[in-house]
């Protein structure tokens, strides 16, 4: 009973009138103040790159945008010809580098040509991940470095011998990251983490 009597006051109190506005009156706009992108650290590149559809290249995007470089969000936006988003990361200097502010627009704007520079591969190049190792990390121990996959041995293997298109890109200090298009979901995944 208190529960049913708590919601038709809740209800009521929605549910009084409000003065209305006069006739003919129009409801004012939010005000929205436009970004002056000539302002702080404002920097694009793009570079095509053949990966999802050899026959009609795809485009890299990245950008630093923000009121400072020190302050700067750092994107990656891998779109097909079409324009659909097939990978999109965020993440700022300091965390892509490993360095302490300040940042300066010469830094970023190597940065951002380095990171535009992904390059094709196939995963016919990948290392093996030999029979009887627990993790690619256990077949390649003594090479030093990290190296890591989502799949399994049997998945990652058959990848591999696919030989299928694929993409590696750089994804923090030391550290970077190879995409493949899955042949059962048709959609980018990870193959590979590679870091120092």
């Amino acid at each position: 009973m208190r529960f049913a009597l708590l919601a038709a006051l809740l209800l009521a109190a929605c549910m009084e009138p409000r003065e209305a506005a006069p006739a003919g009156a129009e409801k004012a706009a939010p005000r929205v103040e436009p970004i002056e992108l000539a302002r702080g650290c404002n920097q694009q590149r793009q570079a095509p790159v053949t990966f999802s559809n050899p026959a009609r290249p795809d485009m890299i995007t990245v950008r630093a945008e923000g009121p400072s470089c020190d302050q700067a969000v750092l994107t990656f936006v891998l779109r097909n010809a079409e324009g659909d988003v097939l990978w999109a990361m965020a993440d700022t200097m300091r965390g892509m580098t490993i360095s302490d502010p300040p940042f300066t627009d010469a830094q970023v704007s190597e940065f951002l040509r380095m990171w535009s520079e992904a390059r094709s591969d196939r995963t016919g190049e990948l290392p093996e991940w030999t029979e009887g190792a627990e993790s690619l990390q256990a077949a390649h121990a003594d090479e030093g470095g990290v190296i890591s996959t989502p799949f399994t041995r049997a998945d990652y293997e058959s990848n591999r011998a696919r030989n299928l298109s694929m993409l590696c890109m750089l994804n923090g200090h030391e550290s970077g990251q190879c995409l493949i298009i899955d042949p059962l979901s048709n959609a980018p995944t990870i193959m590979m983490f590679q870091g120092a």
